[in-house]
């Protein structure tokens, strides 16, 4: 079961640079009073959306966690394999990004029994491009299965899907792998990026290199649209920040506003969970000002919440 919590450290927000932060402000006051009242109203899931497909005999052992599932209205369907109960069944969601609906396949980190599974829905989606989120271990636990070759293995076999690793270059912060996918006589290339400087249930200690991940990936995709898949242990804490960065950094660009809170419920209405802790919360809006930032002081963008705001004008309605 994945534990909600954050980091046992003082969180705090940097608005250097950045104008129009009365929101962040009032978030920011009495130590952070707001910010765990806002981020503690968001749902963690929506209970009107099953769930019951993750939860079938022959699934539950694919789930990495007992508390993460996909909803059966836009979890990942496989092609089924005859004779073969929940042979559909990953723990994976489609997620809406800024522009296209489905942009991004969420999951989590394969386990040793779905690695097969896990190929098969690149394979099968005609994926190229994985951003991985986690390492294979983190503070002496697995927290996915590798599945890609080994250093002195450059070639793995995952049921019939053959993996060839044609080149990796390491970077100070993340490493990108070129990956050959074999299947049936047929091949596809798959680019896999590993950011490594990202603690579980933390945050990393800088945004600078994690927005510079996010715009490597959309800049090396070019015109390519196939779905990005992301993952981390879970599915739902870092891999929902770096969908939601995904999102601010396209949205800043064009928008006099932002709404995170917004943001974060619509990423929980696809999967469940989405940026599981407040230190995660509260990493992107630094990031967002950080962002604008980098920009200069010619952009004004104003933080909001119109959820709040909607719940004040109904209050002021009423008297």
């Amino acid at each position: 079961m994945v534990r909600f919590r954050g980091p046992a450290m003082r969180l705090s927000i940097n608005q250097a640079g950045v104008t129009n932060t009365p929101h962040v402000e009032d978030l920011c006051a009495n130590d952070n009073a707001k910010f765990q009242e806002e981020f503690a109203e968001l749902p963690k899931l929506l209970h009107d959306l099953a769930t019951s497909d993750a939860d079938l005999p022959w699934n539950r052992s694919k789930n990495r966690f007992t508390n993460i599932k996909p909803y059966n209205n836009n979890r990942v369907k496989l092609l089924s394999e005859p004779g073969v109960p929940g042979s559909d069944y990953i723990n994976a969601s489609f997620v809406s990004g800024y522009l296209c609906p489905n942009e991004f396949i969420a999951t989590q980190g394969p386990l040793p029994g779905t690695v097969a599974d896990f190929w098969r829905m690149i394979w099968e989606t005609r994926s190229r491009t994985i951003a991985m989120l986690t390492q294979c271990f983190e503070k002496g636990r697995i927290r996915c299965h590798q599945y890609w070759p080994e250093d002195n293995k450059p070639v793995t076999v995952f049921g019939d899907i053959v993996i060839t690793k044609l080149t990796e270059d390491v970077f100070p912060d993340w490493t990108v792998r070129v990956l050959k996918v074999e299947r049936h006589g047929d091949y596809m290339v798959v680019k896999h990026f590993n950011y490594t400087s990202w603690p579980e249930h933390g945050v990393p200690e800088s945004s600078t290199t994690l927005i510079q991940f996010v715009k490597s990936i959309r800049a090396t995709r070019g015109h390519d649209n196939t779905t990005i898949v992301v993952h981390c242990s879970a599915g739902v804490g870092r891999t929902g920040v770096f969908i939601a960065l995904d999102h601010l950094v396209q949205h800043v660009s064009d928008h006099d506003f932002v709404d995170i809170y917004g943001l974060v419920a619509e990423l929980r209405s696809e999967r469940m969970c989405m940026v599981q802790n407040l230190a995660q919360y509260m990493f992107l809006h630094q990031s967002t000002m950080d962002l604008l930032s980098s920009k200069g002081n010619s952009q004004s963008v104003w933080f909001v919440n119109y959820s709040a705001l909607e719940k004040m004008d109904s209050l002021d309605a009423m008297e």
